[in-house]
């Protein structure tokens, strides 16, 4: 809840170059492919957070799988758009076929695979959107929706979790491979539908007596 909110906003920061939650954007163009929306839907979203960076997001609402030439044409997209800093992909199950059902492990980490070929040599972030698990689990990795290799394949993951689903303010989680991690406390402006911080810190990840990981500010 709230994520396809959380990604425009983020597509807005770097169209716009003006940041988000207190980091700098590296100011370029925005792919974002809008998979679970419509136009007119896409439209509405931005009048309510009266962005003016649009002329600088391009969006799509269909695409083709990627064993059916995704890959193609963003690298088609890519070649007339140099200036491009960020693809976004909402939601990765959209672009995805039946696995082999042999191997969840490698189908998801095979796609993984292609897709981080997109932007390999490139200064393009690409940010994948999938879903949580139902069930909950002390480790906030386990909690993503997919095997293991949806994880190996990525160099970072950032997780939105909402304290209460009817609630307004919500964890993010940001969990990378090359930097500290990092646990910011948002809350949502339902006026401007859009995600305000609150507080944020370096996360601390350990197991208290119980055996159950903890959060803390630093």
């Amino acid at each position: 809840v709230g994520k396809s909110w959380l990604a425009l906003q983020m597509s807005c920061a770097v169209a716009s170059g003006n940041g988000l939650f207190g980091f700098e954007s590296a100011e370029g163009s925005v792919l974002y492919l809008a998979l679970e929306d419509s136009h007119q839907r896409l439209k509405t979203r931005l009048q309510k957070q009266e962005t003016t960076c649009a002329e600088h997001i391009h969006f799509a609402v269909r695409v083709p799988k990627m064993q059916d030439g995704l890959s193609e044409q963003v690298q088609s997209f890519l070649h007339e758009h140099p200036d491009t800093s960020l693809i976004i992909i909402d939601t990765m199950q959209h672009i995805r076929s039946a696995g082999s059902g042999r191997n969840i492990y490698a189908d998801d980490y095979a796609d993984m695979d292609e897709l981080r070929k997109i932007i390999t040599g490139s200064d393009i972030s690409l940010v994948l959107i999938t879903h949580k698990r139902k069930m909950g689990d002390a480790d906030p990795m386990n909690r993503i929706s997919g095997s293991s290799g949806l994880m190996g394949g990525s160099d970072g993951v950032l997780l939105l979790e909402k304290d209460e689903r009817n609630g307004n303010t919500a964890a993010l989680h940001v969990m990378n491979r090359d930097t500290d991690s990092y646990l910011f406390k948002l809350e949502f402006d339902s006026f401007l539908c859009e995600w305000k911080l609150l507080e944020s810190g370096l996360e601390t990840t350990f197991a208290n007596e119980t055996g159950k990981l903890v959060e803390s500010f630093m």
